[in-house]
């Protein structure tokens, strides 16, 4: 994508430096949009090689409502090891220097009984090798790491309840099938009163509007294929296309991302994004249209630089398609049901993983 080289390029030549969280400077920018329409290509990135069924599968884990980590890790999605291995060491330097073990028990909603009994605290690559091996400590350092699934399909609760609360995603899909021009087609992903009840806050999908585009006769037309069909009126082929239920609009979508780790987490972010609408067009009989992309605060960490200007020295390729298996429910998709088609990338580059 043209439009991620340039993000990339502009922080570089724009960007300020600024103290992260991490202890480490960024450059950065501000506020910054972005637009692509799934009808010029899939915004799979071709500046690298992309390992399309790992962001699948991290999506379908949050668009069906998980907040645990464990189920990814069984799953050899790895994204979010190094969070869980933050998060470990947190607060175990707590616990071995503040005796902080009984608020984070109460934090955990689990008792001192099932807390894992370390006396040191291990390496990265030490607790990673046991977060693959041992269930139980999968099951309680990945607990509640993320809100996305929580925020998506069970908005308002809290996250320790087993109550039901507002799904979003089932309730918008509904709204836009019943009444395509309303604006309120809205999903909220920062939700103030469980932001700090799960290690890390939401960062991408904190607002998303859905707006539904009237297609034209010849837009019809080529969404009817290559159907063998007699060339009829106008008004007849219309009437032809709402028999066999051509779709009558461009579904687009809006999304804000607060905090972006550009050469890591937006390519992630930006082919996740075209996920969400190509699953919603779907399921509304829309066709996916534009993407408008607002990122809040745009960054890359100074352990990242040299290889971003060396990763800039290649040209983006020719965008690949999506083909997506039709399901009935959002609830029956799996990794599976997506393909890409006609994916040519550059070879594999590898980033600092800032945590």
């Amino acid at each position: 994508m043209k439009q991620y080289k340039q993000l990339l390029q502009d922080i570089i030549d724009r960007g300020v430096w600024k103290e992260a969280r991490q202890g480490i400077r960024c450059l950065s920018l501000f506020a910054y949009p972005i637009e692509f329409n799934l009808q010029d290509g899939f915004p799979l990135l071709t500046m690298k090689k992309m390992f399309f069924k790992t962001i699948v599968k991290e999506w379908l884990w949050m668009f069906k409502g998980n907040t645990d980590a464990s189920g990814l890790i069984e799953n050899n999605v790895n994204v979010w090891n190094g969070d869980v291995y933050s998060k470990y060491k947190f607060q175990m330097q707590k616990w071995l220097t503040d005796d902080d073990m009984h608020n984070f028990m109460q934090w955990s909603d689990l008792d001192e009984n099932d807390a894992i009994a370390i006396e040191n605290i291990y390496s990265k690559e030490e607790f990673i090798d046991l977060l693959k091996k041992d269930r139980t400590v999968r099951e309680f350092w990945g607990k509640r790491i993320a809100p996305y699934g929580h925020n998506f399909r069970n908005w308002g609760i809290d996250p320790r309840s087993h109550g039901t609360g507002i799904d979003q995603i089932s309730n918008i899909i509904k709204a836009i099938k019943d009444n395509p021009y309303d604006r309120r087609h809205i999903i909220s992903g920062w939700d103030p009163s469980t932001v700090y009840d799960f290690y890390l806050p939401q960062c991408h999908s904190l607002m998303i509007q859905f707006n539904c585009r009237p297609m034209n006769f010849m837009d019809r037309q080529h969404a009817y294929g290559n159907m063998n069909i007699e060339q009829k009126s106008a008004l007849n082929m219309e009437a032809l296309f709402d028999k066999e239920g051509v779709p009558k609009f461009y579904l687009d979508m809006f999304t804000y991302q607060r905090s972006c780790d550009t050469p890591l987490g937006v390519p992630f972010n930006i082919v996740q994004a075209g996920l969400m609408l190509s699953i919603f067009a779907q399921q509304t009989n829309m066709v996916p249209g534009k993407v408008t992309y607002v990122f809040g605060d745009v960054h890359i960490y100074e352990n990242q630089l040299e290889s971003v200007k060396e990763f800039l020295k290649r040209e983006p390729k020719q965008l690949p398609l999506l083909a997506l298996r039709k399901k009935d429910k959002i609830d029956h998709y799996d990794a599976e049901d997506f393909e890409i088609l006609n994916y040519d990338p550059h070879p594999k580059f590898d980033f600092i993983l800032t945590t």
